[in-house]
């Protein structure tokens, strides 16, 4: 009896062996519309959190360098002037989302080289959040943003394809006799929208601009009593589709 039963269930273990399995196909992406926003960044400065110099030692190197804890970077996003398009007699405004700015306020923490030749480099990064006119928040997200580096070099690539202005790895320099510091950043910016005509889109932006610091001759210090910084913002808005009340600006 045992045996007849073995050999039934190896019959049907082989059955099922030799049945295709028919994978199930993936679903779809969900559709999205999204709008390409263009924002002017300037009149922003960084002030306030805890700064400091502390001594450190990683391994047999001796750092020195300037680091801080909830600093605040706070200014309002403008739509830029910029115009693109495939037809130059027909260009279009760079900013389809005119009617999404409002001030960002992130509450960052810093980390920049004092210790080496190549000063002013560095990281931040933080949550942010954008309060409208009355000072509401209306979406929020995370900062991350390099400082100090010029990512926008020359490569292995042909001239052909290679840009005419290219930086080095080092995008920080002494700008005047008392030390004040030009330092590059470059980040991105990955949010959310809460409220307002794009509630429930997100967005991912890509930001450059230069911090104007106080320093030394060994880089820059505390903010006394801020860092100015002027840049660009450049971005998307993800929506899902059918979400109503969204009608960007021509």
């Amino acid at each position: 009896m045992r045996t007849k039963t073995f050999g039934v269930l190896t019959f049907l273990g082989l059955v099922l062996l030799a049945v295709p399995i028919v994978a199930q196909a993936p679903p779809p992406p969900a559709p999205t519309c999204v709008f390409a926003f263009s924002k002017d960044f300037c009149s922003t400065t960084l002030f306030d959190g805890t700064w400091g110099i502390p001594p450190c030692t990683f391994g047999t190197t001796s750092c020195n360098n300037l680091v801080a804890n909830d600093a605040t970077f706070s200014g309002p996003l403008v739509s830029s002037s910029g115009r693109c398009g495939e037809d130059p007699t027909n260009l279009v405004p760079c900013d389809e989302a005119p009617d999404f700015f409002g001030t960002l306020v992130a509450t960052v923490d810093i980390r920049t080289q004092r210790h080496t030749s190549c000063k002013a480099r560095g990281s931040w990064d933080g949550p942010f959040r954008l309060l409208d006119s009355t000072g509401a928040s209306f979406a929020s997200g995370s900062l991350v943003a390099s400082m100090g580096m010029g990512t926008h070099r020359k490569t292995s690539c042909s001239d052909e394809t290679c840009s005419k202005t290219c930086e080095t790895c080092h995008d920080a320099k002494v700008i005047n006799p008392n030390y004040d510091w030009q330092i590059g950043t470059e980040g991105t910016l990955n949010g959310r929208v809460q409220s307002g005509p794009y509630a429930g889109c997100s967005f991912i932006a890509s930001f450059q601009g230069d911090f104007k610091a106080n320093g030394d001759s060994r880089g820059p210090e505390t903010p006394s009593p801020r860092w100015g910084y002027c840049g660009t913002i450049e971005g998307a808005l993800s929506c899902p589709c059918n979400a109503g009340g969204i009608d960007p600006a021509p």
